[in-house]
């Protein structure tokens, strides 16, 4: 059994996400930056710091071909996405008019599913 002492420096881990392959390990913290994992070597290779601190639990989950990461950003009701393997967040796209509770993925439809406290659920898809 692999234990992440104080994974996220002792902040509450709110969501974790294996990669396809099951090598790696996606993980979100109350108040903390995204981690991806190296399950092998028990470290963190890359964080996906929010353009704005989290004020709630949000989750993080990985694009249908994992080249990206996806989360939640509170001050704009917005999914932003990082590039998966440095880090850099790319940008956030908005239509929520108020906070996102969840995302998900289907590993196999690109796109992104997002529920809102506005009362809507969301597909997201790259045209």
């Amino acid at each position: 059994v692999n234990t992440f002492e104080a994974a996220h420096d002792g902040k509450e881990v709110f969501s974790i996400a294996f990669s396809r392959n099951g090598k790696y390990l996606l993980s979100s913290a109350y108040n903390a930056p995204g981690k991806l994992w190296d399950l092998a070597a028990s470290r963190s290779l890359t964080l996906y710091h929010p353009a704005t601190p989290a004020r709630h639990r949000n989750n993080m989950v990985f694009s249908y071909d994992e080249n990206h990461v996806f989360g939640c950003d509170d001050q704009l009701s917005a999914i932003a996405m990082w590039d998966a393997r440095t880090g850099e967040r790319l940008g956030h796209t908005q239509g929520h008019s108020q906070r996102i509770r969840w995302i998900a993925t289907n590993p196999n439809v690109e796109g992104v599913v997002t529920c809102s406290e506005d009362h809507r659920m969301r597909f997201w898809k790259n045209r």
